[in-house]
């Protein structure tokens, strides 16, 4: 899930951060991690790298599925301070990726990516449209994002209470680390958010102590501009944002082009 253009070079590695993060004091809240994918189906993931010469489907699909699982173990393996979770494509049947995921042992909890647009209800009030109510457009990026970090904020961690914090991620980015979400993670404990920036002008993690609206409605997603416009919203929104050299630059490998540079 990186929420800008795709491309640029992959930026400094995790080296510093297991360092910072060894060295470095238990973080004081236990936090969730959500992370969204997709089921590793040709056709249906990757479809602009499978369109590289010599690339197709299968292949794509199969590099897709290996970030997804280096992506999703990463995270399973920071539960020893975190709850973590699946959000999968609507697409794609929760009882699917569960069985994907425990043939690798990663014994998650996975949910559907849901949400109506921010903000709107129906005419009886509900979540859900009614026989006789209006019709509601698909939910965009945004209001998945939001809808998917609302419930588990909400939710009660099992074993110190509510969580706190969370941090979202997405399932194309090689170079995500454990480390790297303990150091997202731990710049919660002092700030309100923290953001994992990519070189393309989008950002590849978002964490989050409580929740704005504001940072997903309207948003220009999939443009060079989500950075700034959302670092832009959070601080008029007056949010505590780390420092965006908190985390390094990373990149998402969506191109023949860019997996070659």
């Amino acid at each position: 899930m990186t929420v800008g253009q795709n491309g640029g070079e992959a930026g400094p590695q995790d080296d510093p951060i297991s360092r910072d993060v060894r060295t470095s004091s238990t973080s004081s809240r236990r936090g969730s991690i959500v992370v969204f994918a997709k089921l590793p189906v040709p056709g249906r993931v990757k479809t602009r790298l499978a369109a590289g010469a010599g690339v197709g489907p299968e292949n794509a699909s199969d590099f897709y599925r290996a970030c997804a699982e280096h992506a999703i173990s990463q995270a399973a393996s920071c539960q020893d301070w975190a709850d973590v979770f699946v959000y999968h494509s609507s697409a794609d049947a929760t009882s699917d990726v569960a069985s994907w995921l425990a043939r690798e042992g990663l014994n998650l909890p996975c949910r559907p990516q849901a949400g109506l647009r921010i903000g709107s209800t129906c005419t009886d009030g509900s979540s859900g449209a009614g026989a006789d109510g209006p019709s509601v457009s698909e939910p965009d990026l945004g209001d998945k994002i939001f809808a998917a970090m609302s419930e588990v904020l909400q939710c009660q961690s099992p074993k110190d209470g509510p969580a706190g914090k969370v941090l979202i991620v997405g399932t194309d980015i090689p170079d995500i680390t454990a480390p790297l979400l303990r150091r997202a993670a731990e710049a919660l404990d002092e700030h309100d958010m923290v953001v994992g920036p990519s070189l393309d002008g989008g950002y590849y993690l978002l964490g989050l102590t409580r929740l704005e609206p504001r940072l997903f409605q309207g948003m220009r997603w999939s443009t060079d501009s989500v950075l700034a416009d959302t670092l832009e919203r959070a601080t008029s929104s007056g949010l505590r944002i780390a420092p965006l050299s908190w985390l390094p630059c990373l990149r998402d490998v969506d191109t023949l082009q860019v997996e070659r540079f």
